[in-house]
């Protein structure tokens, strides 16, 4: 037996918005897949550059969602370190 797997997201957009963008984060080195409070440390360190950047409006894992059309690729730089995220 073969299965498909997809993510279905129920999403409601607010009357000024018609249109949500989906990103992905590309981090290098890469972060395990078993660290989810590591991944959710780097996102909450660049919430602020996402939201100037693409509208940021959620996260889930690796996705970001904006209201924000990034007409190029952008990078944004956050130093871990044992004492915890220098951005």
């Amino acid at each position: 037996m073969k299965r498909v797997v997809s993510n279905y997201y129920d999403i409601r957009l607010a009357n000024n918005k018609d249109t949500l963008y989906q990103y992905v984060l590309d981090i290098t080195p890469e972060i395990p897949q078993d660290s989810k409070s590591l991944l959710n440390d780097v996102t909450r360190h660049l919430r602020k550059w996402m939201k100037e950047e693409i509208g940021y409006e959620c996260a889930s894992g690796m996705s970001i969602w904006g209201g924000k059309d990034l007409k190029m690729p952008t990078e944004q730089k956050v130093e871990l370190t044992h004492k915890g995220i220098k951005h």
